[in-house]
């Protein structure tokens, strides 16, 4: 681990930018639709929840290119694994020289950088579980943080749901 974020760190020594390839334009695209149906839909009813949604589009990209970048970082040291198994336990100094000669072979790369459909898929099934707990530290009653948010969602607007004017927050029966 102590490898993989020295590899992450020395990547970003100088300033990066990710982008989104095609498909990955159009898979955040439908997460974005998605948010923004929610923003509108619990705007009328819960301010907590309009936040939350409000700010997860964001979020979600901030979590692909997390992604990405230790995607990268594993597959560089992972195909220099005789380097890797050669320094087990520590950043030594032979390591340290080895990944600043070799970390241009994928810093020169702009594909290096390019956060594509599949991380951004695996980035959002990292959100819904920030976002489930999100709403259990908020006071919601979530059963399974493994269920999706649009389950969650529905369960909060369902019958056995009472909305609380005070506190701006729908009170609803544990979701499983």
């Amino acid at each position: 681990l102590v490898k993989i974020l020295y590899v992450i760190d020395e990547l970003h020594k100088t300033q990066r930018e990710y982008l989104l390839s095609d498909a990955a334009i159009k898979t955040y695209g439908s997460y974005y639709s998605k948010f923004r149906m929610l923003v509108r839909e619990c705007d009328n009813f819960d301010g907590f929840l309009s936040a939350m949604f409000g700010k997860s589009a964001t979020m979600l990209l901030r979590l692909a290119g997390a992604l990405k970048a230790l995607k990268t970082s594993v597959q560089f040291l992972d195909e220099s694994r005789d380097v890797r198994e050669r320094h087990l336990d520590s950043l030594d100094v032979e390591f340290i020289n080895w990944v600043e000669i070799n970390l241009s072979s994928i810093s020169d790369k702009a594909e290096s950088f390019i956060v594509d459909a599949e991380t951004v898929v695996e980035a959002a099934r990292m959100l819904e579980y920030f976002n489930i707990h999100k709403l259990k530290l908020a006071g919601y009653s979530v059963g399974n943080h493994t269920i999706e948010i649009e389950t969650v969602f529905e369960s909060l607007k369902s019958a056995s749901s009472v909305y609380d004017p005070i506190t701006r927050k729908l009170m609803c029966k544990t979701i499983s």
